[in-house]
């Protein structure tokens, strides 16, 4: 039996669904925290990007980073946010 015959079978790990709905969120946060100047769409990125590390860490999936970012996107928006805001009452 020569290499060409050879079936190779590969299998892949799948990819945390939720990792990609957090990091999906996180997408629409910063573009809605820009076009229209929402920070409250970035509760969506943090609350699915917990749930994704949470299911990750139980199972053999991929999404760490995409679950990771969305979180670090959301915290960031939620900052911005809070100084924002803090800036506004304080500076008047």
């Amino acid at each position: 039996m020569n290499d060409a015959d050879a079936v190779t079978q590969t299998t892949t790990v799948p990819l945390n669904k939720l990792s990609v709905l957090a990091f999906a969120c996180a997408v629409v946060a910063l573009a809605a925290l820009v076009f229209l100047g929402l920070s409250a769409t970035a509760v969506f990125a943090v609350g699915c990007g917990h749930l994704a590390l949470q299911q990750l860490s139980t199972g053999q999936q991929r999404g760490h980073l995409l679950a990771r970012l969305a979180l670090v996107a959301g915290y960031g928006i939620g900052i911005f946010a809070l100084l924002s805001a803090a800036g506004l009452l304080l500076w008047r």
